[in-house]
């Protein structure tokens, strides 16, 4: 009679884990009279700001890691009959990140929806205008910070319970006459590979963040236009812009092996 041997058990140690995340209210600034763009690029940057502590998400948990990604609104209008091409730079503490131009046609609106990841406390960051007539305008500016790339130190390369209990939608824009482009959805990971793009509040019962990518990834700055900027155009909206669904309160059950 062959000889049952025991099968053996990996034993672990559960923790539970809150992690909530409030991000900061945004300031939208509509000017009254629109300014025009130069024809050339200008010396100073249109829109410029010093990151502050009080500019950044405040979250309740001590991460091991949380990248964060500025998102930047800028926007105008081709006030000329014929198409006109705005150009724009993305710059970081006095270096060029990317640069590009689009088209805009005649009487339409742009909004440079800009996308600096990675950024943290101290940095300087700037979208720099100007366009190929003076009849280009811009009069609309904003910025939100959102976190990306979050775990704790307990979760990291273990087996996690992770319901992403609340998911807002966000920025809200108020100011001008705003239209969302399109909201992206949040990525969760497992092993590095996307899991799942849900644009709700979603349960997983097995994940495992890892360094990389940790527990998910916000669209817009970070899964697509990381570090560079996407310009939408429309004859009624501006801003015309990228929002987000963010998961704000995400509960972890962590099974750490020993």
């Amino acid at each position: 009679m062959p000889v049952k041997i025991p099968i053996p058990y990996a034993p672990y140690v559960k923790t539970s884990q809150l992690i909530s995340i409030s991000l900061k209210p945004i300031v939208e600034n509509l000017q009254t009279t629109p300014t025009s763009l130069p024809t050339a690029e200008p010396s100073t940057s249109q829109w410029v700001r010093a990151l502050t502590a009080n500019d950044f998400p405040v979250i309740n948990t001590t991460l091991y890691a949380v990248n964060y990604v500025a998102l930047v609104y800028v926007a105008g209008r081709n006030t000329d009959t014929t198409a006109r091409t705005v150009y724009w730079r993305m710059i970081r503490n006095g270096t060029s990140v990317a640069t590009g131009s689009t088209s805009v046609s005649a009487g339409n609106y742009y909004t440079v929806n800009a996308a600096f990841h990675g950024v943290v406390v101290g940095d300087v960051i700037e979208v720099r205008l100007w366009a190929s007539a003076t009849t280009v305008n811009w009069d609309y500016d904003t910025f939100q910070i959102h976190p990306t790339r979050i775990s704790t130190a307990e979760a990291l390369n273990n087996p996690c319970y992770v319901d992403f209990k609340n998911v807002i939608v966000s920025p809200i824009l108020l100011s001008g006459t705003p239209g969302a482009q399109t909201t992206g959805a949040y990525y969760p990971y497992h092993l590095d590979l996307i899991s799942h793009n849900p644009n709700t509040p979603f349960t997983y019962d097995l994940l495992i963040p890892k360094a990389i990518y940790r527990l998910y990834r916000i669209h817009h700055g970070d899964v697509a236009n990381l570090n560079t900027a996407s310009v939408q155009t429309h004859a009624s909206y501006r801003p015309y812009y990228i929002r987000h669904y963010v998961p704000i309160l995400i509960s972890l059950v962590i099974y750490k092996l020993w």
